[in-house]
Order: structure tokens, then C-alpha cells, then sequence
């Protein structure tokens, strides 16, 4: 019977340590996700400023050649 008791009661114990292993692990694949949503939107980020570089630099070119044609018709 103290047998039977003994094996009870580590049975509860390694259940509740599963528990707590489960939610630790829960909340570490939680917390893996906000880290990769994080990343993903600084990526994103940064492709639009990546964007947004080109096309001030592609208008500048434009308007530098605009003022240099300007300036040699006068």
C-alpha cells in the first residue's frame, strides 16, 4: 500500500513538472513568434526604405540633369 502511495505521489509530481515544462514551452514558442513577427516587419521596413532611397536617388538624377540642360540654354 505505501508502495502504491509512494508511485501516486511521484506520478503527481512528474505530471505537474510536464505542466510547467508545457507552459514554459508554450510561452517560449509565443515569444519565438513575436520575435519572428518583429523581424519580418523590420525586413519589411527596411525593403521600403531600400525603395524609397532608389527613387530619391533616381529623382535626383532627373532633376540634376533638368538643371544642367537649364543651365546650358542660358
Amino acid at each position: 500500500n505505501r508502495l502504491i502511495e509512494n508511485l501516486q505521489t511521484e506520478l503527481q509530481l512528474k505530471n505537474q513538472q510536464l505542466e510547467e515544462q508545457s507552459c514554459e514551452l508554450r510561452q517560449t514558442k509565443s515569444e519565438l513568434s513575436f520575435q519572428q513577427r518583429q523581424t519580418e516587419a523590420l525586413l519589411a521596413n527596411e525593403s521600403a526604405m531600400k525603395r524609397d532611397q532608389k527613387d530619391a536617388a533616381e529623382k535626383r538624377i532627373c532633376l540634376e540633369s533638368q538643371l544642367s540642360r537649364d543651365e546650358s540654354r542660358s
